[in-house]
């Protein structure tokens, strides 16, 4: 699993994972997956974090660009930055629209 994962973000800090850490599902969207080589959007991928983390605390775990100004899903409602994640918790990640 953890091959897999650094794999699919190879800036992420591999750690080994804590008794109190909670499942979380992440989806990323089409223009954030680029940056994720691996990324298989049929799976997603299953994160273990650090209980109570935060929306930003997870944009700047997986140092995604663009990640801060994202729009960010949980369980298909938007949240903001400072929202807790639960365990099973599925967060999407969408790039905010571009234009010019």
């Amino acid at each position: 699993m953890m091959n897999r994962l650094l794999a699919i973000f190879p800036n992420l800090f591999q750690g080994a994972a804590r008794r109190d850490d909670v499942p979380i599902y992440v989806e990323l969207g089409s223009y954030l997956r680029r940056f994720a080589p691996s990324y298989d959007p049929r799976q997603g991928i299953t994160l273990h974090c650090a209980r109570n983390i935060t929306i930003a605390d997870l944009l700047t775990t997986l140092r995604l660009p663009h990640a801060r100004s994202a729009i960010v899903t949980v369980n298909r409602s938007l949240v903001g930055l400072d929202y807790k994640l639960k365990e099973g918790d599925r967060v999407g990640i969408f790039s905010s629209a571009l234009g010019g």
